[in-house]
C-alpha cells in the first residue's frame, strides 16, 4: 500500500495494478507511473522481491540483462529430432506472414514452402523437406522465422537462434522469451505475452503455451540471480503442450518453483560440448579474430603472474573448475579453502548489493583483480583499492574509483561476491534467502 493516496499494489507476472478497493476492480499500471518509493524498497524487506519489476532498480536491469543474453551450446551435426502429430499435420497461416504453423503438435513447427519446413527441439532449430521428416540440425535459419508476432501461439520459438556453424558443430542458443520471459520497453521483464491462445482439440488436446498468471513471480535476487518463481497447486503438469514449460521436455519439473539457470542444452548429452570444451574453443576463436586484444590480455596475466605467483596460480585453478575444465591439479588444501571461501558468508546478516560492491572481508585470499589498464589491483579494507609496483601495494587516490578502472574493479568485486554468496546458498545449507528466494507476488514461499 502506497500511504501517500491509500492505494494497493499488486503484480502479478510482473505486470502491476492498482486499486483503492481492495473488494473492488483492479487497473492496470504502466511500470513507470508507479509511485517512486517502490525504488526504495530494501532488498532484504519482505516485499523486497518486487524489486525486479520495479524499473530503474538493479534489480530491474539485471533481470532484462538475464532475460536477453543467450544460454549457448555447440549441438553436433549427427544430432537427430523428432516430431509427433496428432494424426496427419495440419498447418494454419500466420497473420501477417507468409508462414505456416502447425497445430497438432506440441513441437513449434514453422512451414516455409511446401517443402521447406523448420522446427524447434529442446531450443535447437532443425529443417526438413517435409512436416514428417527426416529432421537435420539447421546451421541458418530464414529471418522470415523472426516476423512471427506475439499473437502466434509458437512464438516463443523466435527466441532461439542459429550462431555459427563448423563442419562438424551448430553453435545454437536461447534467450529467456523460450521460457516465456520476455523484456519490455518499460524497463521491466514480464512473464508470458499476455494472449488468450486456443488449445488444439481433436481426438485428443494439446495444450497452448502460458501465457499470464499461475502464479507466475519474477524475482532477481543476490542468493538466485534472475528467476522465475510459480505456484499453480491444482498440478498443471500435463503433456503434451506448446512451450518451455507445458512441452513434454518439462511436464515432470517441480511445479512449485523453477529457476531460469537451469539450460535446456544439457539434454542433449554427448551431442553438446562440454563447457570446458566450449570454453576453450571460444578462446581460441577470440584469439584469432583479435589478436592485439589477446596479446595485450595475456601480457597483463604474465605481469600478474610474475609479481603474485600464489594468487595467480590459485585464480587459475578456481577459474578452471569453474569452468568445468577440471580440478585435477587442486591440492585438497587449495580444494578446501576454495570451498570455505564460498561458503564464508552463510549465515550473514546485511547482506546488500552495497555490501557485495565494496565489502573486502568475504574475499578471503581472492581479493586480487586484474584491471582492464593492465595492472594489479587489491581490493581494500575500507571498500577502496590497491595498486602494485614494484614497491609493493599503494592506496589509489580519491578519484579511482569514480574513473573507467575503479567502477570495472568495482563491478568484478561485486561479481565475485555474488559468486561465492549464490554458490553458498544454492544446496539449501540452511539459509533462508531474505530478499533472494520469491515471497509474495506469486512466487513460492518458503
Amino acid at each position: 500500500m502506497n500511504v501517500t493516496d491509500q492505494a494497493y499494489y499488486l503484480v502479478i507476472s510482473g505486470r502491476w495494478f492498482s486499486t483503492k478497493d481492495l473488494q473492488g476492480v483492479w487497473q492496470f499500471v504502466p511500470p513507470d507511473q508507479l509511485p517512486p518509493e517502490f525504488a526504495r524498497i530494501p532488498e532484504n524487506a519482505p516485499a523486497g522481491t518486487v524489486l525486479a519489476s520495479v524499473p530503474g532498480t538493479p534489480q530491474a536491469q539485471e533481470a532484462s540483462i538475464a532475460a536477453t543474453v543467450p544460454r549457448t551450446a555447440r549441438i553436433a551435426r549427427s544430432a537427430s529430432g523428432s516430431v509427433t502429430y496428432e494424426g496427419d499435420p495440419k498447418f494454419s497461416r500466420i497473420p501477417g506472414t507468409s508462414l505456416s504453423y502447425a497445430l497438432n503438435t506440441a513441437t513449434p513447427v514453422v512451414r516455409i514452402s511446401p517443402s521447406k519446413y523448420y522446427a524447434v527441439i529442446d531450443g535447437v532449430w532443425f529443417k526438413a523437406v517435409s512436416p514428417a521428416g527426416p529432421w537435420s540440425i539447421a546451421d541458418k535459419v530464414p529471418a522470415a522465422i523472426y516476423s512471427i508476432p506475439p499473437s502466434c501461439p509458437i512464438y516463443y520459438a523466435t527466441s532461439v537462434y542459429v550462431y555459427g556453424s563448423s563442419p562438424s558443430y551448430v553453435t545454437v542458443g536461447y534467450t529467456l522469451g523460450y521460457l516465456g520471459a520476455y523484456p519490455t520497453s518499460g524497463g521491466v521483464v514480464v512473464y508470458g505475452t499476455g494472449y488468450n491462445y486456443a488449445p488444439y482439440i481433436g481426438t485428443g488436446w494439446i495444450a497452448p503455451p502460458f501465457t499470464y498468471g499461475f502464479g507466475a513471480g519474477i524475482a532477481c535476487g543476490l542468493a538466485t540471480g534472475f528467476a522465475i518463481g510459480f505456484t499453480a497447486d491444482h498440478g498443471w503438469g500435463y503433456s503434451p503442450g506448446w512451450g518451455g514449460w507445458g512441452g513434454s521436455s518439462y511436464n515432470s519439473f517441480n511445479r512449485n518453483t523453477f529457476n531460469t539457470q537451469n539450460n535446456y542444452y544439457n539434454r542433449w548429452g554427448n551431442n553438446n560440448l562440454s563447457n570446458g570444451q566450449q570454453f576453450q574453443q571460444e578462446k581460441q576463436a577470440f584469439d584469432q579474430n583479435h589478436p592485439q586484444t589477446a596479446s595485450d590480455m595475456n601480457r597483463a596475466e604474465q605481469n600478474f603472474q610474475q609479481a603474485h605467483p600464489v594468487e595467480a596460480d590459485r585464480i587459475h585453478h578456481q577459474a578452471s573448475e569453474a569452468a568445468g575444465l577440471g580440478n585435477s591439479e587442486l591440492s585438497p588444501k587449495q580444494r578446501q579453502d576454495f570451498q570455505d571461501d564460498s561458503r564464508g558468508i552463510e549465515g550473514d546478516a546485511g547482506i546488500n548489493r552495497d555490501s557485495l560492491t565494496h565489502d573486502s572481508s568475504r574475499l578471503g585470499n581472492n581479493d586480487v583483480f586484474a584491471g582492464h589498464d593492465g595492472n594489479a589491483y587489491r581490493s581494500a579494507a575500507n571498500g577502496g583499492w590497491q595498486s602494485h609496483d614494484g614497491s609493493g601495494w599503494h592506496d589509489t587516490d580519491s578519484g579511482f574509483a569514480r574513473g573507467d578502472v575503479g567502477r570495472d574493479l568495482d563491478s568484478q568485486r561485486f561479481a565475485r561476491n555474488v559468486g561465492g554468496f549464490r554458490d553458498a546458498g544454492s544446496g539449501g545449507g540452511g539459509r533462508t534467502f531474505g530478499g533472494g528466494g520469491f515471497r509474495g507476488g506469486g512466487g513460492f514461499r518458503r
